[in-house]
């Protein structure tokens, strides 16, 4: 969904019989259309659309990365996950990816997909992929999170979890407490 120039979904084709790649935009589904061309690849067709309106059936994995930071593109992202749940197999999967300029945005996003998850019964995890120092103020950390969203088929109030969890790997939780420690220092100063 959002493909752009069709690079991720001409990757997943070598992975999947069919790559179908959804875009708004006609000028990146005709750069879509040329790296199809030069791939030579058979199992991918790029359709206009808006979201989940052209892009008919069933799919095993949807895959979106708005291109505007979180903050600036919720409404979009709120209406593709009230939409995704019922264009996805039974045992699928969806990935958004996301980044934001600052804690709150990015809080703001976690907050969007747990409501969606409550709503259409998934579950999932938040992975941070991503932090970077912002250029215009560099006491703020931007982020890249990626949430893997399954089916659930419990209750969204299963033992009272949360139904997405925040999974953060050592490298990163090092990198988080490096940057902590500087911006305290710094503040010390």
């Amino acid at each position: 969904m959002g493909c752009g120039t069709g690079m991720v979904t001409l990757e997943l084709a070598d992975h999947f019989d069919e790559c179908l790649g959804a875009d708004i935009y006609p000028r990146s589904l005709s750069f879509a259309q040329a790296n199809l061309q030069l791939s030579g690849r058979k199992n991918v067709a790029f359709v206009h659309s808006d979201l989940f309106a052209n892009a008919e059936g069933k799919h095993d994995l949807i895959v979106f990365y708005p291109w505007a930071p979180a903050e600036d593109s919720l409404p979009l992202v709120a209406r593709f996950l009230d939409q995704a749940p019922d264009a996805l197999d039974p045992e699928g999967t969806i990935v958004l990816i996301t980044g934001s300029d600052s804690h709150s945005g990015d809080q703001m996003v976690f907050d969007t997909v747990t409501k969606a998850c409550v709503s259409h019964d998934l579950r999932g995890s938040r992975e941070f992929m991503v932090s970077y120092r912002m250029a215009q103020n560099p006491r703020s950390i931007g982020t890249i999170s990626a949430f893997v969203l399954r089916r659930d088929g419990r209750s969204p109030s299963h033992a009272g979890l949360s139904p997405v969890r925040t999974v953060m790997n050592k490298g990163y939780a090092a990198f988080l407490a490096r940057r902590t420690m500087a911006a305290f220092l710094h503040n010390k100063r």
